[in-house]
C-alpha cells in the first residue's frame, strides 16, 4: 500500500475515485463537482490523502481530508471523509490514513485533532479509539443553510 498526498491536479482516475469512496460513506451530501475538488487540492487549509494498493501504480482504495484553521485560542484541526473501499477493509489501510495525518498535524504543531463517527460505524470508532482518540462529551450543533 502507498499513501501520498494529493498533488494539485484533479485527474479522472482521481475524480471517479473520489465520487467512489464518498458513495460509500453512505451520507447525504450532494456529489462534489470537479470545481469544488479542484478548489479543495488547491486549499491551504485542506490536504486530502490517499491510499493506492497494492502500490503507487495501483488503484486509489482509501482517502482522509485532514482540514485545520486558526481561531483565537490556537490551530483547529478535524479529520474528515475517512473512507476505504468495501473490498479493501481491514488490511491497515485506514490505520495508514490516520498514521498519516496525524504526523502531518505532528509536523505542523498542531496539538489536538478532532474527528465524528456516526455511532453505527462500530469498527471505525474501535479504530479511532485504539489510534488514542477518545469521546469528547459535548454538543455538536448544526444547520442546514438554504
Amino acid at each position: 500500500m502507498t499513501l501520498s498526498q494529493i498533488p494539485e491536479i484533479l485527474d479522472e482516475e482521481l475524480f471517479t475515485s473520489i465520487l467512489n469512496l464518498l458513495s460509500q460513506l453512505k451520507v447525504e451530501t450532494p456529489k462534489p463537482s470537479r470545481t469544488h475538488l479542484i478548489n479543495l487540492l488547491g486549499s491551504k487549509n485542506s490536504t486530502l490523502f490517499i491510499a493506492r494498493h497494492p502500490d503507487q501504480n495501483g488503484p486509489i482504495v482509501g482517502m482522509l481530508t485532514f482540514a485545520f484553521y486558526l481561531v483565537p485560542s490556537g490551530i483547529c484541526a478535524h479529520i474528515e471523509d475517512v473512507v476505504v473501499d468495501a473490498r479493501m477493509r481491514r488490511l491497515g489501510i485506514a490505520g495508514a490514513l490516520l498514521n498519516r495525518a496525524l504526523a502531518f498535524a505532528s509536523q505542523e504543531g498542531i496539538k489536538k485533532v478532532t474527528l465524528t463517527s456516526n455511532s453505527q460505524r462500530i469498527e471505525a470508532i474501535g479504530l479511532y479509539k485504539e489510534f488514542g482518540f477518545k469521546k469528547w462529551d459535548t454538543n455538536l450543533f448544526y444547520k442546514n443553510i438554504d
